[in-house]
């Protein structure tokens, strides 16, 4: 019984829960609704544009992957029959 007091009556917890719910309490009356849409959309924007800085990285890659060897190709004396169909 004596160790439920002692974890009961721990304040180390209970202090750090506060600070933390009064810090989120702050911010949701400093934000309004707004707000929030303006950083969801702002932080969306951001995240939308990596994404496609990184997928026109990767097909700048690509294409000079394909480049290379199709020059290797060549090099090797191989002359692909291309036909205006499958262009």
């Amino acid at each position: 019984m004596e160790q439920l007091k002692k974890v009961i009556m721990d304040k180390t917890a209970t202090t750090v829960w506060s600070y933390i719910v009064s810090i989120a309490t702050a911010i949701g009356g400093y934000l309004s609704l707004n707000t929030i849409a303006l950083l969801i959309g702002i932080f969306f924007t951001i995240l939308l544009g990596l994404i496609q800085m990184r997928r026109y990285r990767r097909a700048i890659k690509m294409d000079e992957e394909y480049q290379a060897a199709r020059l290797a190709a060549l090099k090797d004396g191989y002359i692909p029959n291309i036909r205006p169909e499958e262009l």
